[in-house]
């Protein structure tokens, strides 16, 4: 860090300590606010990255058979020790 830099007072700030208005509240509040977990488009898919028990970890393998038959399934995707299961809904 340089020690050399000198920081704005509280006066002199434009955001910092001042009152904000929040436009974006109310459709927060209500829900109906556009959250990207509520995009959709078409032949849109889902994957969800799979994290070890313990950080540090190497992939042995794995067992695409155990996922293969759930509803929904498309792929495995491994690379190296990162492991993605795509399916058509979350």
């Amino acid at each position: 860090m340089n020690e050399a830099v000198s920081l704005k007072r509280t006066a002199e700030c434009s955001v910092i300590g001042k009152p904000l208005l929040r436009v974006d509240l109310p459709g927060k509040v209500t829900g109906s606010h556009p959250y990207l977990q509520n995009l959709r488009f078409p032949r849109m898919v889902h994957a969800r990255v799979l994290h070890p028990p313990i950080t540090g970890s190497t992939l042995v393998k794995v067992d695409r058979k155990s996922v293969a038959t759930l509803s929904g399934f498309i792929d495995i995707v491994v690379k190296r020790d990162f492991v993605a299961v795509v399916c058509e809904q979350e």
